[in-house]
């Protein structure tokens, strides 16, 4: 699993801590919140399926069969395609 690491200065880190009462389970659940709509996108989007019918560990097992094109990918292809 990949460990990302953020830095905030610490003025900026003060001013969210004065909205948020754990600044890092804040940036946790966000996160957690887009893979969850993304991964409902892209359920429905490409498959059949009900996302709300399948767990989470079912839904990337189907996103992953779909093999679809990163956003860095799809950003260097379409950058090589308007060089062209």
């Amino acid at each position: 699993m990949p460990d990302i690491t953020i830095t905030i200065p610490d003025d900026i880190y003060e001013v969210l801590e004065l909205d948020m009462y754990e600044v890092k389970d804040w940036l946790q659940n966000d996160i957690d919140n887009k893979i969850r709509r993304l991964t409902d996108r892209l359920i429905t989007q490409h498959t059949e399926f009900n996302p709300k019918k399948l767990s989470l560990s079912a839904k990337t097992a189907k996103i992953r069969d779909l093999h679809l094109e990163t956003a860095k990918l799809k950003t260097i292809r379409l950058e090589q395609e308007m060089i062209r």
